[in-house]
C-alpha cells in the first residue's frame, strides 16, 4: 500500500474527488479573475459616472491590488496553519461580500476603500485553491493540471470583458458589480460541501483519521489508509523561515521578481487597455472585446504552456514565452490602432504573458515542498500583486506624462526581457 499522499495520487488514475476539486477551484479562480479585472473594463463608465478624469482611477485599481497583497501574505500562512479549503472558502465569502458593498460607492474615496476590502479576498482565494489542486494533482500531470486550473482566472477575466460589453448599457456598472459579487456568494456552500480539505494539512495537525480514510478510499478504494501512512514533516519554526529552509533562497527572489515583472505588465495592459484604445477612436464595447481578446488568449497560452512544460523543462518554457512577450508589445505599439491584425497580436500578448504568469504560479505550486506550498505560492503571488499596483500606477503616471497608446506599450519590451532572463536564471539556481 502507498503509505504517502503523493504516491497514492500517482498511483492511480484521475477520481471523481479530484475532478470535482479541480471544477471548483476553477470556479473560485474564474470568479476571482472577473472580479479583479472588472474594474478595468468598468472603467470608462465609472469615470462618466463618477465624474473623474482618468488618472484618478489609478487609486481605484491600485486599492483592490493593495488589498490582494495583503491577502496573499497573511492568508497563505494562515492556510498552511488552519487548512487550504477552510480559509479557500472564507476568503471567497470575503470578496463576494465586500464586490456587493462596492456597488453602492457614492464617490471614489469609497469605491477605493471596498475595493481594497475586496482585494484582501481575492489575494487569499486564488493561491489557496492552487495549493490544493497542485496537492491533489499526479505528478505526471502536475503542471498541465494546475495550470489548467489557473486557466479559470483568465476565464474569467475575459468573460468579464464579454460581460461587461454586453450588460453595461443595460443595467449599469453597478448592477455589473453586484453580479460579480453575487456569482461567488453561490459559490461558497458548494465549495464546503464538495471540496476536501488538505491532506498535508490533516496529517500534520493530527487531523481526523476518518476524513483521511474517506479521502483515500474516493481516490484509490483503499480502506484504513490513514493507520499506515507516513506524516509529513512539520513546519519547524515559523512558516516563512521553513520556506527559505526548504528551497535555495536565490531560486525563491528569482521566482519572486518573475512574478513581480510579469503580473505589472498583465495589470498595466488589463487595466489601461480600454482607456487606450477609446482614445484611438474604439468605443466602450470594442475597447472591452479587444481588450477580452488579451485575456482569451491568456487562457488559451496558459493551457499549452501548461502542456509543454509537463514535457520540458518548465523554466525554459516559460523564458521563451515571456521574451516573445516583448516581440508581440512592440508589434502592437507600432501597428495601428483600427488595423486587422491588432486583436490578434493582443490575443498573442497575452498568451505569452497572462498564460505565461499562469503557468508561472503552477510550476510555484509544484517546486514549493507541500508543508509550505501555500505560503510559497501566496508569496510569490504577493510579489506578482506588488508588480500589479506599479504596473497599474504606471499606466497612470505615463498617461500624466502625455505618453501616447503606442510608446506606452512599446516600453512593455523592456521588463519582458527580464522576465525572461529572471527565470531562466532561477531555473539555474533551484
Amino acid at each position: 500500500m502507498e503509505t504517502t499522499f503523493p504516491s497514492l495520487v500517482n498511483a492511480h488514475r484521475l477520481s471523481a474527488l479530484q475532478i470535482t476539486l479541480f471544477a471548483v477551484c476553477f470556479m473560485v479562480a474564474a470568479l476571482d479573475g472577473f472580479d479583479v479585472a472588472l474594474m478595468g473594463f468598468l472603467a470608462p463608465a465609472i469615470r462618466k459616472g463618477l465624474h473623474l478624469a482618468p488618472p484618478e482611477l489609478a487609486s481605484v485599481f491600485g486599492a483592490g491590488q493593495f488589498g490582494s497583497v495583503a491577502g496573499a501574505l497573511i492568508i497563505g500562512p494562515m492556510a498552511d496553519r488552519f487548512g487550504r479549503k477552510r480559509m479557500m472558502v472564507a476568503s471567497t465569502l470575503w470578496f463576494a461580500a465586500m464586490t456587493i458593498v462596492s456597488s453602492y460607492a457614492p464617490d471614489l474615496a469609497s469605491l477605493s476603500l471596498w475595493r481594497f476590502l475586496t482585494g484582501f479576498g481575492l489575494g487569499g482565494a486564488l493561491p489557496c485553491a492552487t495549493a490544493l489542486t497542485s496537492e491533489y494533482c499526479p505528478d505526471r500531470k502536475k503542471a498541465s493540471l494546475t495550470t489548467a486550473m489557473f486557466c479559470g482566472f483568465t476565464f474569467g477575466s475575459a468573460v468579464g470583458g464579454f460581460i461587461t460589453a454586453w450588460a453595461e448599457p443595460l443595467v449599469g456598472w453597478r448592477m455589473v458589480i453586484m453580479g460579480a459579487g453575487v456569482a461567488p456568494l453561490l459559490l461558497v456552500p458548494v465549495a464546503w460541501m464538495l471540496v476536501p480539505e488538505s491532506v498535508d494539512y490533516l496529517q500534520r495537525s493530527g487531523g481526523n483519521a476518518r476524513a483521511l480514510d474517506r479521502i483515500a478510499e474516493r481516490i484509490a478504494g483503499v480502506e484504513g489508509w490513514s493507520a499506515h501512512a507516513v506524516v509529513p514533516q512539520r513546519a519547524q519554526g515559523s512558516i516563512l523561515s521553513d520556506l527559505f529552509r526548504s528551497r535555495p533562497a536565490g531560486g525563491i527572489v528569482l521566482l519572486w521578481v518573475t512574478s513581480f515583472i510579469t503580473l505589472s505588465i498583465v495589470y498595466l495592459m488589463t487595466s489601461w487597455m480600454p482607456l487606450l484604445l477609446t482614445a484611438q477612436g474604439f468605443s466602450m464595447k470594442q475597447a472591452s472585446l479587444a481588450t477580452a481578446m488579451f485575456q482569451v488568449g491568456g487562457t488559451i497560452g496558459a493551457v499549452v504552456l501548461g502542456l509543454l512544460m509537463d514535457r520540458f523543462r518548465p523554466s525554459r518554457v516559460l523564458a521563451v514565452a515571456f521574451a516573445l512577450v516583448g516581440v508581440f508589445v512592440v508589434l502592437i505599439g507600432r501597428v495601428p490602432a483600427q488595423h486587422v491584425l491588432l486583436p490578434a497580436l493582443i490575443f498573442m500578448a497575452g498568451a505569452t504573458v497572462s498564460g505565461g504568469q499562469v503557468g508561472l504560479m503552477a510550476y510555484a505550486a509544484g517546486w514549493y515542498p507541500a508543508r509550505v506550498r501555500a505560503t510559497g505560492v501566496s508569496w510569490t503571488n504577493a510579489c506578482g500583486r506588488i508588480g500589479s499596483i506599479v504596473g497599474s500606477l504606471a499606466g497612470g503616471a505615463l498617461l500624466g506624462l502625455g505618453l501616447g497608446y503606442s510608446s506606452i506599450l512599446m516600453l512593455l519590451a523592456i521588463p519582458a526581457l527580464f522576465a525572461a532572463l529572471a527565470i531562466g536564471m532561477q531555473g539555474r539556481a533551484a
